[in-house]
């Protein structure tokens, strides 16, 4: 999944972006922006006292890279916190998609967006709680010109 541009632009807003040199050879998908801040981390559907603290270190289009302070399974599924100052938060679910270790308790872990949403402060400080996506496949709504139903998605 892709953010899109006004999830990223919100993004930014919440994380400090690091002025850095061109970005050189690198064969990414999507650019890579350099930030600075934090958020939290933690399982789908878990109390956010229970969320771990996680610097970020840049995002993307499509995920980000962050420090944690344990190693992680690549394929888990996390919640990402970000936490902006008008209260508003913006909620990520991720899936793991590398892992490594940089230095005692310091792991530095991929992480691909899978879905995005945003929620108002309350929300997100009770629960890391995000809206699954839908099972691929058909999805269908009531038509307004008069037939049963209207094809929305083809997955």
């Amino acid at each position: 999944m892709q953010l899109s541009p006004g999830l990223y632009s919100r993004m930014a807003t919440i994380l400090d972006p690091v002025r850095t040199g061109a970005a050189g050879d690198e064969r990414r998908r999507e650019p890579r922006m350099t930030v600075s801040g934090s958020g939290k981390l933690a399982a789908p559907g878990a109390p956010m006292e229970s969320a771990a603290l996680v610097q970020v270190q840049d995002v993307s289009l499509g995920g980000a890279s962050v420090l944690v302070s344990k190693d992680l399974t690549v394929g888990e599924q996390l919640v990402l916190v970000l936490q902006g100052r008008d209260g508003k938060a913006l909620s990520l679910l991720c899936s793991v998609a590398h892992c490594r270790q940089l230095a005692t308790d310091v792991y530095v872990v991929g992480a691909q967006f899978l879905h995005a949403q945003n929620t108002d402060g309350a929300a997100a400080r009770r629960t890391a709680q995000v809206t699954p996506p839908k099972p691929t496949g058909e999805l269908l709504a009531k038509a307004p010109n008069g037939e049963r139903y209207q094809k929305l998605f083809h997955g």
